[in-house]
């Protein structure tokens, strides 16, 4: 917990952050933080969802995932590449206008799942402190009605067991080849699910990645501009137009100007399928630029 000191008319105001919670995410210092809010922007086959799905296994390794949803109407012609992610099929959803509620739907009986472990365990600990007694009144018949329903859920063979072990579901979401599509309709609710994405599931939350190949186009193929102002990370692929790199500069707050923002962008880019990852929420400022998933670019190398 951290504590600010703020003077309000010559008077200290002590504010006070909340402990980390039940649902914080722990990261590695080279990773982002978690539960996150990435745009994946680049041209057709420039890599978007072959970095993607990588990044999704590295963060099912390293237990920042253990469930990834996926929207996309293409999962069946890039199921190869989706394997490397291990997306279930039963994980995966056409781009259509009520996806969002199954999505959700999900989220809450993830949440439900570990509010009912957390009943489940709280009741173990009753039936330990119970059996630990020095004696039991058998002739008590309160005491045999919780008797046997401990025994009904099998605590005589241990605690209760909860899929993801002693912590609550760590989810991601991947929207990819949807612009165009009815879940970028207005009526759907893209634009309100991604940004309150932390708080679905009363605060379970959930990690979105949206790949798309227009980052500032119109409502139905790119990104709202409310979804643009939350982004957390902005993954930067080789892109057809210059005026889309202009119009990323102009709403990223960056602390180098236009001509060494195009000159690290042409730089990374030489490589194939490479690209300038922004963290717009990095855990300090040397890690806001990054050569894709390898190095960070200290700021005063852009020179």
């Amino acid at each position: 917990m951290y504590i600010y000191i703020i003077m309000v008319k010559n008077k200290t105001i002590e504010i006070q952050t909340p402990k980390k919670g039940e649902f914080t995410i722990e990261t590695a210092d080279d990773f982002v933080k978690l539960p996150c809010l990435v745009a994946v922007n680049g041209k057709r086959h420039s890599g978007k969802t072959l970095a993607t799905v990588n990044y999704i296994r590295e963060m099912k390794n390293r237990g920042y995932c253990d469930r990834c949803l996926v929207i996309t109407p293409t999962f069946a012609s890039n199921k190869s590449t989706w394997d490397i992610a291990k997306i279930e099929e039963e994980d995966v959803f056409e781009p259509t206008k009520f996806v969002l509620k199954a999505i959700r739907k999900i989220i809450e009986d993830e949440r439900a799942d570990w509010d009912r472990y957390k009943e489940e365990m709280k009741m173990y600990k009753e039936y330990l402190s119970v059996i630990a007694g020095s004696s039991l009144n058998l002739k008590d018949s309160k005491l045999i009605e919780r008797l046997l329903l401990y025994s009904d859920m099998n605590f005589l063979e241990g605690p209760p067991k909860y899929k993801y072990g002693n912590r609550p579901a760590r989810l991601s979401l991947v929207i990819d080849d949807s612009m165009g599509t009815d879940i970028m309709l207005p009526s759907a609710g893209l634009t309100k699910f991604v940004i309150a994405h932390r708080h679905w599931g009363e605060g379970l939350g959930i990690s979105v990645f949206m790949l798309v190949q227009s980052y500032t186009a119109g409502a139905s193929q790119g990104l709202s501009r409310p979804i643009r102002e939350q982004t957390t990370q902005l993954w930067l692929f080789r892109i057809a137009q210059e005026k889309q790199l202009q119009l990323i500069f102009q709403e990223s707050d960056l602390e180098i100007n236009y001509e060494k923002y195009i000159k690290l962008c042409n730089k990374i880019h030489e490589e194939q399928y490479n690209f300038l990852l922004l963290d717009f929420n990095a855990k300090t400022p040397e890690r806001k630029y990054r050569n894709g998933f390898k190095e960070f670019i200290p700021i005063n190398t852009l020179d």
